[in-house]
C-alpha cells in the first residue's frame, strides 16, 4: 500500500456553500463570543468545536466553524515558513500571548547566566528531550550519570549525553555565531554519536530514505516530510531565518518558528526534533535572553507529547495555521514562567536556612542531598557544579567530613560522600 494512502488525516466538517447568508443571522457580540470561546483558553480545531454549546446561536455548528475559520484567515499574519504545496504557514496573534511574552521578557531580557549555575537545568532538558525521542531511563539514574560522569550503558544513556554535550556547545559558542548547514551537520553528528550509522550523519536525508513519522502505530502515519527537492530549495531560507533578526515578530514567536519549520523540512535520517530543540535554544541564546538555559521545556513537552504531536499535524493539516503549534509552545512557557518563579521563592526562602560554618558551595551540596536530588555527590560532581578546581572540590567535601555532616565510600575508583545518618548539622 503506498505510504500516501496510510497517511492520517484530520476531521474535516460539511460547511454548506450558503454559510455567509446564515451567518448573518448572529450579532457583532455573539460572533465576538464564538470567535474567544475558539481561542480562550486554548485555540481550538473542529474536533473540540463542533462539542461546543451553540443553544445560543442560530446557526449550525459547521457554520460557526466557517465563521471562526473566516476570521482566522483575516486576521493571520505571513511566515517565510512555505508548505510543499506552495501556501506559507501563517498565524494569528492572540492577545492573551502577550502576557507571557512580557513575563518572558521581565526574567531573561538581558539578563546574563549566573557563573556555573546552569548544568543543572540543562541536564534536565538533556534528559527530557531524550526521553521525548524514546529513551527509557529514570530522572534520577540519568542525573547521576551526567553528575558523576559514567560511562553510558545503553542507547537512551548515550542520547542524553550526546544531548547535554550539545547544550555545552550552545553555550560555548559566541553570540555572533553564524549558522549554516555544515552547523547543522555538525550538530545532528552530535546528538546521534554512537547511536546512529556514520553513513546517516552529517547528510540530508533523501527521497529513497522513506522517511515517515508514525509515533502510535506503523500502519497510521502521522507526517510525511517534504520531497528532498523542496528541502534544499528551502533551506537557504530557513538558514537565513536562523541567522537574521525580524523587528516585527517577537524573539520568543521567532524561536517556535524555527522549531516547526526545522521539524516540517526534517531534513536528517534523525536527530530532527532534538536539533530543532537546539535551534530553538540557541536562537534565543544569541537574541538576549542568554539566561534561557535556567528553563528546561523538554520536561513540559514529555508530560504532552500526544498533544505536541497534535498541534503539529493541525498546523500543517488545517491551511497551514502555525498558530495551532505557537499557541501549544506559549501555554508551555507559561507554565515553565509559573514554576520558574516559583522555584525562585522557594530558593530565596531557603537562603535563611544556611549552616554558618559552611560556605556557599557546601551548603548548596547539602541541599541537594537534603532534598534527594542526588543520594550521593563527588569531587567530579562539584567541579562541573560550580566551576572550581579539583582541589577546591575535594578541600569542600573533605570539609563536610570533618564536620560530620557527609560519610564517604569508594565505589570503584569513585569516592562517594552522601549525608551521613546523624548529622550534627
Amino acid at each position: 500500500m503506498p505510504v500516501q494512502e496510510k497517511l492520517y488525516r484530520i476531521e474535516q466538517p460539511n460547511v454548506p456553500k450558503d454559510w455567509e447568508r446564515e451567518a448573518q443571522n448572529l450579532t457583532d457580540d455573539q460572533t465576538e463570543g464564538l470567535i474567544g470561546l475558539s481561542e480562550n483558553p486554548i485555540y481550538l480545531y473542529w474536533d473540540k468545536i463542533k462539542y461546543k454549546v451553540f443553544k445560543d446561536l442560530s446557526v449550525s455548528k459547521e457554520v460557526a466553524w466557517a465563521i471562526i475559520l473566516n476570521h482566522r484567515k483575516k486576521n493571520s499574519r505571513n511566515t517565510p515558513v512555505q508548505s510543499e504545496g506552495g501556501d506559507f504557514f501563517r498565524f494569528v496573534p492572540l492577545q492573551r500571548w502577550e502576557n507571557t511574552l512580557l513575563l518572558f521578557d521581565k526574567i531573561f531580557l538581558n539578563r546574563p547566566r549566573g557563573a556555573n549555575v546552569q548544568s543543572e537545568p540543562w541536564m534536565i532538558e538533556a534528559i527530557s528531550s531524550a526521553m521525548i525521542e524514546g529513551a527509557h531511563t529514570t530522572r534520577d539514574r540519568a542525573l547521576q550519570l551526567l553528575h558523576l560522569h559514567k560511562t553510558p550503558a545503553d542507547y537512551g544513556e548515550r542520547m542524553i549525553l550526546n544531548n547535554y554535550k550539545m547544550a555545552q556547545m550552545l553555550e560555548s559558542l559566541p553570540l555572533d555565531f553564524y549558522v549554516n548547514l555544515e552547523t547543522l551537520f555538525e550538530w545532528q553528528i552530535q546528538l546521534t554519536r554512537l547511536n546512529l550509522p556514520q553513513k546517516d550523519q552529517g547528510r540530508l536525508r533523501t527521497d529513497t530514505d522513506h522517511i515517515v513519522i508514525a509515533p502510535k502505530s506503523p500502519d497510521v502515519v502521522t507526517f510525511i516530510p517534504p520531497s528532498e527537492g523542496f528541502l534544499k530549495d528551502q533551506l537557504a531560507l530557513f538558514i537565513d531565518f536562523v541567522n537574521r533578526d525580524h523587528p516585527n515578530l517577537h524573539p520568543l514567536l521567532h524561536a517556535i518558528c524555527i522549531h516547526y519549520w526545522f521539524a516540517y523540512l526534517h531534513p536528517f535520517v534523525d536527530g530532527n526534533g532534538r536539533t530543532a530543540r537546539a535551534l530553538f535554544y540557541w536562537f534565543l541564546m544569541k537574541s538576549g535572553y542568554p539566561n534561557i538555559t535556567s528553563l528546561p521545556l523538554s520536561p513540559l513537552i514529555l508530560r504532552s507529547v500526544q498533544n505536541y504531536s497534535k498541534a503539529f499535524i493541525l498546523t500543517e493539516q488545517d491551511h497551514q495555521d502555525l498558530t495551532y503549534f505557537i499557541d501549544f509552545n506559549i501555554r508551555l512557557i507559561d507554565e515553565a514562567l509559573v514554576q520558574f518563579k516559583a522555584n525562585e521563592l522557594i530558593d530565596s526562602s531557603q537562603n535563611d536556612l544556611v549552616d554558618e560554618r559552611l560556605n556557599l558551595r557546601q551548603n548548596t551540596i547539602i541541599r541537594i542531598l537534603k532534598t534527594k536530588q542526588l543520594p550521593d555527590v563527588n569531587v567530579s560532581f562539584v567541579q562541573q557544579k560550580f566551576g572550581v578546581s579539583k582541589l577546591t572540590a575535594i578541600h569542600d567535601l573533605k570539609g563536610l567530613l570533618i564536620l560530620e555532616i557527609v560519610e564517604s565510600r569508594r565505589v570503584g575508583k569513585n569516592v562517594l560522600y552522601r549525608l551521613k545518618s546523624r548529622a550534627s548539622l
